[in-house]
C-alpha cells in the first residue's frame, strides 16, 4: 500500500500526523516534509502510526530527526497507537526509549499539553 500522510490540527497547541501504509526509503522525503511542516505549525506533534504496515530504518531516522527538531523548538513528539511493525523496529534498534508512546490522541494531547 502506498503511504498516506495526513496533517490534522488538533485542539490546543498540538497537531497530528497520521501515517497509513508502507514507509520505506521512497517515502522518507515526503515524511520529513510533512513532519517539518507540522512542527512549523506547533512543536507539539502526535504521530499516529496505527495504520503503518511497514517501517524501515530510513523513516525511523526521519522520526528521530523530527523528535529532535520538535524538542529544539520547545515541544515534543509522541507516537500514538504504535503498530506492530513500528514497535518491532523500535525494539530491534533500541530506540523505543527515545519516544513517548500513547494509546490514543486524547492521551497524547494530555502529555504534551
Amino acid at each position: 500500500m502506498d503511504p498516506i500522510i495526513s496533517v490534522i490540527p488538533l485542539p490546543g497547541d498540538c497537531v497530528c500526523v497520521r501515517l497509513i501504509g508502507e514507509f520505506d526509503l521512497a517515502a522518507a522525503h515526503a515524511l520529513r516534509h510533512h513532519l517539518r511542516c507540522a512542527i512549523a505549525l506547533t512543536p507539539y506533534v502526535a504521530v499516529e502510526t496505527r495504520g503503518v504496515t511497514f517501517l524501515d530504518c530510513s523513516c525511523l531516522g526521519v522520526l528521530i530527526w523530527a523528535l529532535g527538531y520538535a524538542l529544539e523548538r520547545g515541544g515534543g513528539l509522541c507516537l500514538v497507537g504504535p503498530a506492530p511493525p513500528v514497535l518491532r523496529l523500535l525494539n530491534m534498534t533500541e530506540t523505543n526509549q527515545r519516544f513517548r508512546s500513547c494509546p490514543d490522541l486524547s492521551s497524547a494531547m494530555e502529555i504534551m499539553g
